[in-house]
C-alpha cells in the first residue's frame, strides 16, 4: 500500500541502525528486527535500481505501535509506503494478524493443512501471514520509485499488481537465499483468494481503483490474492523483462508523450514530434 505522509520532523524519537547498513530507523528495542529487514531491503534496492535508475533514499521505518500511530492512521503491522520510506512493524505479533484469521478459517482445508505443514501447527494464520508481509519490502519500495520517477499508472490495481510482481521477480532473483520465504510467497495468494472470496463484497478491479482500502481489509486481501496469483502465471512466460518493459512504457518523457498521443489520435503524435523538433 502507498501513502503520502510526513513531515521534516518525521524520524525525531527514532533510533538510526549503524553506518555500513541500510538507511533504517527503528524504534527503542528494536534494533535485531531492523538490522533482518534492512538486509533484505538493501537488496531490494539494488535490484529495483536496475530497472529505474535513481539513487533517491528510501529509508526503512521499524516501529512500535505508540511510533506507529504518531506516523499513520492505518491499522499497526499494515505494512506501507509513505513520506518517501518503508514502514514495517517492530512487533511481529501484532492485532493486524489477527484481523486477517477469518481468511485462513474459510480457505479449504487442504490449503490449511499445508499451511501448517509449512509454518508448523501454532497459530499458522498468524505465523503464515506475518512471514508472507515480511517479504513485502520490495514491494513498498517499488511504490516509492514509482512516486519517485513520476511513474502514474491511474490504476490502483495494477500499481499493486505492479509492485506485486516485481517483488515476486526480487524473490525469484535470490531464490537461493530466500528458498523458504519464496514458497511461502508462491502459496499464501491461494490462501488469500480462496479463503478471501466469501469475504469480498467488491470484486470488480473498478471497485478497487474506486474505493481501494475503503473495501475493507478482508476484501482488500482478497484483492491481492487474486493479483498475485495473476502475477505468478504472468511471470512464467515474461519473467524480469516485465518490469523493464512497463518502465519504459510509463516513465515520463516526450517520446512516451507523442506515442500515446498517437494511439489516441494519429494527427495528435505527428504534431508535437514536429512542434518539439522545432521547439527542443
Amino acid at each position: 500500500m502507498s501513502s503520502n505522509t510526513g513531515t521534516n520532523e518525521y524520524f525525531i524519537g527514532l533510533e538510526k541502525l549503524e553506518e555500513g547498513k541500510y538507511l533504517t530507523y527503528y524504534s527503542s528495542g528494536a534494533s535485531e528486527r531492523a538490522s533482518y529487514l534492512a538486509e533484505m531491503a538493501e537488496k531490494g534496492y539494488s535490484f529495483l535500481q536496475e530497472f529505474f535508475q535513481t539513487d533517491f533514499e528510501m529509508p526503512l521505518m521499524v516501529l512500535n505501535k505508540e511510533d506507529w500511530e504518531k506516523r499513520s492512521e492505518f491499522p499497526y503491522g499494515a505494512i506501507f509506503s509513505g513520506n518517501n520510506c518503508v514502514h514495517f512493524p517492530a512487533n511481529t505479533n501484532n492485532p493486524f494478524l489477527d484481523t486477517v484469521q477469518p481468511i485462513y478459517e474459510s480457505s479449504p482445508k487442504h490449503l490449511q493443512q499445508k499451511l501448517i505443514q509449512i509454518v508448523g501447527e501454532k497459530h499458522p494464520s498468524k505465523n503464515g501471514f506475518n512471514i508472507f508481509f515480511d517479504c513485502k519490502i520490495v514491494h513498498e519500495l517499488t511504490h516509492v520509485f514509482l512516486k519517485n520517477q513520476n511513474i502514474l499508472f491511474g490504476l490502483h490495481w495494477f500499481t499493486e499488481f505492479f509492485c506485486d510482481y516485481a517483488n515476486y521477480a526480487f524473490l525469484k532473483r535470490y531464490e537461493a537465499d530466500y528458498r523458504d520465504l519464496l514458497d511461502l510467497h508462491e502459496f499464501m495468494p491461494s490462501i488469500m483468494y480462496t479463503g478471501g472470496l466469501s469475504h469480498a463484497k467488491y470484486t470488480r478491479s473498478e471497485d478497487f481503483d474506486r474505493l481501494y482500502t475503503g473495501v475493507g481489509w478482508l476484501n482488500l486481501l482478497w484483492f491481492y490474492g487474486r493479483n498475485m496469483l495473476g502475477v505468478l502465471e504472468l511471470y512464467k512466460v515474461h519473467g524480469e523483462g516485465f518490469i523493464a518493459d512497463v518502465v519504459n512504457a510509463y516513465i515520463p518523457s516526450n517520446e512516451v508523450l507523442v506515442e500515446r498521443l498517437r494511439s489516441v489520435n494519429n494527427t495528435l503524435g505527428p504534431w508535437f514530434k514536429d512542434w518539439l523538433t522545432k521547439n527542443p
